[in-house]
């Protein structure tokens, strides 16, 4: 998993030995997933995640107002499963929605393993 260079999360970005916050490593060792953090000035590495944020911020909060946390976190969820998992990405299988749906499976089989 490619990482931003936030300092509560990466401690040292080298290339070679990197160094991440405690809590960063013990996640990352839960679920089986390397942790590699973004070259420092290299914005190209890390595109897909960065593309997002214009995307929600004009989809989901534009026009909107909210009265609670929980209705944000409420109406954000009916948001993601009705709305931006299921638009087209450049992706081999299409939608967000239908890879997640496929890899599901593995994922748990990872959660599982870490029991």
């Amino acid at each position: 998993m490619i990482l931003d260079n936030l300092k509560s999360g990466v401690l040292k970005a080298d290339l070679y030995d990197p160094r991440f916050n405690k809590g960063y490593e013990e996640l990352a060792h839960h679920y089986h997933i390397l942790l590699d953090p973004a070259r420092l000035g290299h914005a190209k590495d890390k595109p897909r995640v960065e593309r997002i944020i214009p995307y929600i911020r004009d989809s989901f909060w534009a026009g909107r107002t909210f009265q609670s946390p929980e209705e944000i976190n409420r109406e954000l969820l009916s948001w993601c499963l009705k709305v931006a998992g299921r638009r087209i990405h450049v992706l081999p299988d299409g939608s967000l929605w239908k890879l997640l749906e496929k890899q599901s499976k593995w994922h748990y089989s990872l959660y599982r393993r870490s029991l």
